[in-house]
């Protein structure tokens, strides 16, 4: 299920979406996985906060599982992983 929800379903942010507008497209590859991580990484850190990963649904419904070392931010390393193993 969480392949299919990931596979399907992805929030994105915009220009459209900092004014409150949620896009959503299907992320099928690593383009499109770093599409989505230069969007939701707003402060530019190379971390997601809650903050960032709550403009993404699915991001912020896997918090838990994305965020594998359980330090309350996801690296780069962990979201793009989180996507290979999804999409795998």
């Amino acid at each position: 299920m969480n392949k299919v929800l990931i596979a399907s379903l992805m929030a994105l942010l915009s220009s459209a979406a900092l004014a409150g507008q949620l896009m959503t497209e299907t992320v099928t590859g690593s383009s499109d996985v770093e599409a989505l991580w230069k969007t939701l990484d707003v402060d530019g850190d190379g971390f997601l906060n809650r903050q960032e990963g709550d403009a993404s649904v699915t991001v912020a419904d896997s918090w838990n599982a994305i965020d594998t070392d359980q330090d309350d931010k996801i690296s780069k390393a962990e979201f793009v992983k989180s996507f290979s193993i999804s999409n795998s």
